[in-house]
């Protein structure tokens, strides 16, 4: 079983037994869970489900970047683009059987915090990439113009795979609660 798959189903298993276990064994609930709020849980649950899902498919891409050939390559230039959302912009160069490449990458720095923090985190992205440096370039057999500078999954995956597996919990709770009181 691929390793993304399995990441998937343990955080869906964990949260979800979580959220189903809390709810069974709430004891005293202020006020009783209406109708219109199990069916929000439900919906809590399914959009859950559907994160979970969709980000685990974007960490098996990932996963499958490390199939791809490496070259060696040249950052070109590299520095922070933005007005009020900052990021870098790291451009590099590479050949491919005698063909040179040209690609550039943000590498997704957290865009979260405040206006000086992204600025900040965007130039140590940007001077960890000084024009020159060689690096490592990984790119795709079957298109040697597709090519990434780093290929780790980025942490907003992981972000959503975990607030998609809270989702998930937290709708089973709502749900378990439901079925307790009947």
């Amino acid at each position: 079983m691929e390793q993304p798959l399995v990441i998937g189903l343990v955080m869906l298993a964990a949260f979800g037994s979580v959220g189903a276990l809390f709810g069974l064994l709430w004891k005293q609930r202020p006020f009783r869970i209406p109708a219109w709020l199990l069916a929000g849980a439900v919906l809590i649950s399914l959009i859950g489900v559907w994160l979970v899902v969709a980000e685990t498919e974007r960490l098996e891409h990932y996963v499958a970047l490390r199939g791809w050939t490496q070259t060696q390559g040249t950052i070109i230039d590299s520095r922070v683009i933005g007005v009020r959302a900052f990021r870098p912009e790291i451009v590099y160069q590479y050949h491919v059987d005698s063909i040179v490449f040209t690609d550039s990458t943000s590498l997704d720095p957290p865009s979260f915090g405040g206006r000086n923090s992204k600025r900040d985190a965007a130039e140590g992205v940007a001077s960890e990439y000084p024009v020159g440096k060689a690096v490592t370039i990984h790119f795709n057999p079957n298109d040697p113009s597709d090519s990434r500078l780093k290929i780790t999954a980025p942490w907003s995956v992981y972000g959503q795979l975990g607030f998609g597996a809270f989702l998930f919990g937290a709708g089973l709770l709502l749900i378990a609660g439901r079925i307790r009181e009947s």
